[in-house]
């Protein structure tokens, strides 16, 4: 697939640059260079993706060096981790198809050449995938990397077993210290890191 600058060329197209000049953007580069979409699924509420404001970041400046116009847009994320167990997982559950639907909206109004998805998470990442496939434009999709174990009485706790020892009942006193495995650290791709 090609650079569609006739979207943004000619007197039809006026109206749209004069949109992104207004967020930043010079006409000069609209006229001649690839746009790439950056969705971003940071959230605050989550070791898996608090960090991802820094990585979208630098993958924008990456985009700038190699002769692209990155545009940031924001798409939905949450931490499964904390509807496991509670009705409010079925919500969870959508979770990939809304991301989906949400890149796809956007890469589609703002006919991006390309995508260069910041995600992570198990439902994120993979409705990004999804949305790559359906738009079928270059795209790549940047993951947060893994959530590291945490520790607790000398003992390396991965969150998964941390989360089966809860299920044990394990006393009031255990359960509020091995909450803080894996804090500051990113969360897993595509799993729990297990």
């Amino acid at each position: 697939m090609g650079i569609n600058k006739e979207f943004w060329n000619g007197a039809d197209a006026a109206h749209r640059r004069v949109m992104m000049k207004a967020a930043g953007y010079s006409d000069d580069d609209l006229r001649r260079k690839p746009v790439i979409g950056v969705p971003n699924s940071y959230m605050e509420g989550s070791p898996g993706s608090a960090h991802l404001r820094q990585i979208a970041e630098a993958v924008k400046q990456g985009i700038w060096a190699a002769g692209g116009i990155p545009v940031e847009f924001g798409i939905p994320a949450t931490c499964g981790n904390i509807a496991n167990g509670v009705e409010e997982m079925k919500y969870e559950q959508v979770g990939r198809d809304i991301v989906c639907m949400s890149v796809e909206f956007v890469s589609k109004v703002h006919n991006f050449d390309g995508l260069a998805m910041v995600a992570t998470c198990d439902n994120i990442i993979a409705g990004c995938y999804l949305a790559a496939m359906r738009l079928d434009i270059p795209s790549i999709v940047i993951t947060g990397g893994p959530m590291q174990a945490g520790h607790y009485c000398g003992k390396t706790q991965k969150l998964g077993a941390a989360a089966a020892q809860g299920r044990q009942r394990l006393s009031e006193h255990l359960r509020e210290n091995v909450q803080t495995c894996g804090r500051g650290r990113r969360h897993a791709a595509m799993g729990t890191g297990q």
